[in-house]
């Protein structure tokens, strides 16, 4: 599975979603997850052709473009909160 992580430069909140994405795909999905991190400001055109329009915004890749795709907005900062609006579990959680 891959998580795509949109940021908007080099931010305090850009690097602080980093690092939680990060620490949420090895250590709370137990490396089951690779994380891609796309600056919008780089990449304008893949965050309109995806329909991100705020950052940081966290999903699962593959459903970004749809509108129904589950999102997580903000800094991260609560992984359970984060793998339940992501329709996910942590590793060992047995799904």
């Amino acid at each position: 599975m891959r998580l795509v992580l949109y940021i908007s430069g080099p931010t305090a909140r850009s690097g602080l979603a980093v690092q939680r994405a990060r620490r949420l795909c090895s250590e709370t999905l137990a490396g089951r997850a690779e994380l891609e991190v796309v600056d919008t400001l780089e990449d304008p055109q893949r965050a309109l052709e995806e329909c991100v329009r705020v950052t940081p915004t966290l999903a699962l890749a593959g459903d970004v473009g749809s509108a129904r795709a589950p999102r997580v907005f903000g800094d991260l900062d609560d992984p359970q909160a984060v793998l339940s609006a992501l329709g996910l579990t942590p590793a060992g959680a047995g799904a």
